[in-house]
């Protein structure tokens, strides 16, 4: 049985004001003391569910003044699913990218294709601090050689117990960067020629691998909601994303059911980038996963690539 909680019960108070008019655009909301007080709770959860409230948009924290109901802004209509021209065909976007890539340096552009934080945004004093104490204890000059630093293979193989599975340190790659973690997945399942699923619209930068490798594209359809067209994704070695850009949708856990149950009319593999978290490369109840060898992936043989899904999580970058 399902409990609100009290910082819910206080969200659900103030939005049924804001729907009747009780609270309009622009109205100051009762001090936390104040509602505390009325509503019989903690200051602490009245406070809680102004975070949340804010964090959906819906009020807004003005300093030294308190909250205030925010305007709300009509959204614009969300984008239809895209229709990509249907078949393998070759890559050639290097020139197109280059040509973004310096205009990016341009001062009077918007680099709204990069997400790219602002820097007044990071602790940098404590950051400062923290490689201070590094370089004091000798450490940070060295290069760590594959597969990777084995002090946070250990921090990965004791999360991967809270997704259900019992990894050791032996099961993580550590790579610079998810995209050399996506070259080396390829590499393993891929031959050149061969035609790679990838969602459309698709980051740049899986487009320029794919062209690299020599190998051949083809666009799935994809909408906001339900992302990639499952149906036609059955029987090719495909990519996606948990938390793609540009588009963001939680349809992972479907697509990854699907992709598995789906007939393979030949062998299936699936590279999957999960952002900035790590998800288990297979359901929880049958984690599996071969121990790494130096040097590049060897490329399994056609009847053990069906339904594996290759994971990749950007941050660390382990694959």
């Amino acid at each position: 049985m399902h409990h609100t909680r009290l910082y819910e019960r206080v969200c659900g108070k103030l939005e049924e004001a804001m729907r009747v008019g009780a609270l309009r655009p622009g109205d100051r909301l009762p001090a936390g003391r104040r509602l505390a007080e009325r509503g019989r709770v903690s200051v602490s959860t009245v406070l809680q569910a102004y975070l949340k409230l804010e964090s959906r948009g819906l009020i807004e924290a003005r300093p030294q003044s308190g909250h205030y109901v925010r305007w709300q802004r009509p959204l614009p209509p969300e984008p239809p699913p895209t229709r990509p021209a249907p078949g393998a065909t070759p890559v050639m976007v290097s020139s197109l990218v280059a040509k973004v890539v310096e205009s990016a340096r341009d001062p009077d552009l918007v680099p709204l294709g990069c997400s790219q934080p602002d820097p007044d945004l990071f602790p940098w004093r404590r950051l400062g601090r923290i490689a201070a104490g590094i370089a004091r204890e000798g450490g940070g000059f060295t290069y760590e050689l594959p597969p990777g630093a084995r002090s946070l293979r250990r921090q990965l193989a004791r999360r991967s117990l809270d997704w259900g599975c019992t990894l050791s340190p032996e099961d993580f790659i550590v790579t610079c960067g998810a995209m050399e973690a996506v070259q080396l997945s390829l590499l393993a399942v891929a031959r050149q020629g061969d035609a790679i699923a990838i969602e459309s619209p698709a980051y740049f930068g899986s487009l320029q691998l794919i062209e690299a490798l020599g190998l051949k594209a083809v666009e799935i359809p994809s909408s906001p909601r339900q992302g990639m067209d499952l149906a036609i994704t059955s029987g090719t070695c495909a990519r996606c994303a948990s938390r793609s850009r540009p588009r963001c949708g939680a349809w992972a856990t479907r697509w990854r059911r699907t992709f598995r149950q789906a007939p393979a009319r030949r062998a299936r593999t699936a590279v999957e980038w999960s952002g900035s978290s790590f998800r288990a490369a297979s359901p929880p109840s049958s984690c599996t996963t071969a121990p790494w060898r130096p040097g590049l992936p060897s490329r399994p043989a056609p009847s053990s690539r069906r339904g594996r899904i290759a994971n990749i999580a950007s941050g660390s970058t382990a694959a």
